[in-house]
């Protein structure tokens, strides 16, 4: 090799050496640091300290991985300790601990009880170790205490900002909303509680997991003993439910799957759609179905092999017939009767047929300028509504039509260029 393409080679590799050790630090640099003390506000004569385990964990672990990203997950192998939640009076006494465990014979390397030069505000929140929630009735501590030491989830309980217990620690979840706090037991149960911590026994029977949606929160999803969704309303009455899986909520809408059984023993799948509220408006008696677009009546429903269109009220727009229904956008929808590659063509949101699925290998997803494109063979143009030629098709490649300057962009003989309505040349 040529000198001096060597030495370049020798600088680019000790250049990038140097690159990756900024970015990826040394297993040697990783150090893992003592617990931070974090003091809170006091409430009459008692104080929250928390002992911090959590951070200091979290700041090592991600050192090392980034030292081996291609290596162990060092947050599953890690031992890490709890945080302690350690209530104390202004004598320095301990009056209850929870989480971890703090020993009487170190209170005196806390901070002295007349030193309140830090405090933190507002009250931290950590990750992954359980945090504070907000009722209605006052701020309380979710704490945790260890069934592992390898980043594992424990057994949950609540107290308030006092230290009195609420809870104990014999849940394997514990989370809150605006309306209810919901408890998952270890025999895998639920209590429903409110934010008074009353027990709600008529709610919750027959479902080992509850849960808020996301999306939509006076909406509640369970999953009952039998691994099947049920949804609830905002007051726990059940809307619906059996359904095998529950996807999230797209356009308003959810996507769910229920399983029939058949006299003969066979089980059949059907899918349909849910409404914002957890009513099942198309009814599970698909094979597949896509999701509503907003402001579109229309969308698209395959049964046994072949795909169709159906409205809102779940009544069908057009036969059954096609190998291929696309999402309906801006009121219209690609179809297509033979496999891919087959010739293309258009239906409206109300079913109608507009540009025959006959000729053309594509057909563009909406008009504009009441134009849209489309291609037959290698040649393409533009049609309109009643599926004329309004452009020739003489140009190799076209773009919709852009109606804020009435214009689209084609191109032809390899030149790029723009064109009128009318299929005249433009600046």
């Amino acid at each position: 090799m040529h000198p001096k393409i060597l030495l370049l080679l020798l600088l680019f590799l000790a250049t990038a050496q140097a690159a990756a050790q900024k970015i990826f630090p040394s297993p040697k640099d990783c150090r893992r640091l003592p617990p931070d003390t974090l003091y809170h506000e006091w409430i009459d004569d008692t104080q929250l300290v928390v002992i911090d385990h959590y951070s200091s964990w979290t700041a090592y672990t991600d050192c090392q991985n980034a030292a081996k990203p291609m290596g162990t997950d060092w947050r599953m192998c890690t031992p890490r300790q709890r945080n302690i939640y350690l209530f104390r009076n202004r004598k320095n006494e301990m009056l209850y601990q929870y989480g971890g465990v703090f020993s009487q014979s170190d209170l005196h390397k806390l901070r002295p009880t007349s030193d309140s030069s830090r405090l933190q505000s507002p009250i931290p929140i950590f990750e992954e170790d359980p945090p504070f929630i907000q009722l209605k009735s006052g701020t309380f501590l979710l704490f945790e205490t260890s069934s592992s030491d390898r980043g594992m989830l424990g057994s949950f309980g609540i107290v308030d900002m006092r230290g009195k217990l609420i809870l104990p620690a014999d849940y394997s979840h514990i989370s809150a909303d605006e309306k209810y706090i919901i408890c998952h037991t270890k025999t895998g149960k639920i209590e429903l509680r409110d934010h008074d911590f009353r027990p709600l026994p008529e709610f919750g029977n027959g479902l080992k997991s509850l849960r808020p949606s996301s999306e939509y929160p006076n909406l509640y999803i369970g999953i009952d003993s039998l691994d099947l969704y049920r949804l609830f309303d905002e007051k726990m009455r059940f809307i619906s439910g059996g359904y095998r899986h529950l996807d999230g909520f797209i356009f308003g809408q959810a996507r769910v799957i229920r399983y029939t059984r058949r006299a003969e023993g066979q089980e059949t799948r059907g899918i349909g759609l849910l409404d914002s509220t957890g009513r099942e408006f198309i009814p599970c008696e698909y094979n597949e179905v896509r999701h509503f677009r907003p402001n579109s009546k229309a969308t698209a429903a395959q049964k046994g092999e072949k795909w169709g269109a159906i409205d809102r009220y779940n009544k069908p727009l057009t036969e059954f017939k096609y190998e291929f229904v696309n999402t309906f956008h801006r009121g219209y929808a690609q179809v297509r009767l033979g496999a891919h590659g087959s010739p293309m063509g258009l239906i409206d949101e109300n079913g109608k047929e507009l540009i025959a699925p006959d000729k053309y290998r594509y057909i563009g997803t909406e008009f504009n300028c009441g134009l849209i494109e489309a291609c037959e063979g290698r040649n393409c143009g533009y049609l309109d509504e009643k599926g004329n030629v309004v452009i020739p098709l003489i140009y190799s490649n076209v773009w919709g039509f852009q109606p804020n300057l009435q214009k689209a962009q084609v191109q032809k003989d390899g030149k790029t260029f723009f064109i009128n309505a009318k299929g005249e040349k433009i600046n």
